[in-house]
C-alpha cells in the first residue's frame, strides 16, 4: 500500500510540483498514518512536499522533520475575527 502511494505521488510530481495537505490527521487510522509516514520518509528526491496537520505529533511520524504551532494569543485571536467578522464579538464568550 505504501508504495502504491508513493509511486501514485511520485508520477503525479512529475507533470509539476506537488503539495500535499492532511490536516486532522490524528483521525487516521493506524495503517493509514503508517503509510503517510513511509511514503514522508522516501519523498526526499521527489519534488512533493507532505505537510500533516495532527494536534499531538503521532509516533507513527517519529524521526521527521516537524515545526510546533502554537495557538494565538487572545488579543492576536480577536484581531484575527474583527478582519472577518463584522458584527460585534462576545466578550464573555470569547
Amino acid at each position: 500500500m505504501g508504495l502504491a502511494a508513493l509511486s501514485l505521488l511520485s508520477e503525479a510530481a512529475e507533470r509539476q510540483p506537488l503539495l500535499c495537505v492532511i490536516d486532522d490527521a490524528q483521525w487516521l487510522d493506524r495503517a493509514s498514518a503508517l503509510v503517510l509516514a513511509f511514503v514522508a520518509r522516501r519523498l526526499l528526491a521527489e519534488p512533493v512536499a507532505l505537510v500533516v496537520a495532527a494536534r499531538e505529533p503521532g509516533e507513527e511520524y517519529r524521526g521527521l522533520p516537524e515545526l510546533l504551532v502554537g495557538g494565538l494569543r487572545e488579543g492576536d485571536a480577536r484581531e484575527l475575527l474583527s478582519s472577518v467578522i463584522r458584527g460585534p464579538l462576545d466578550e464573555a464568550g470569547a
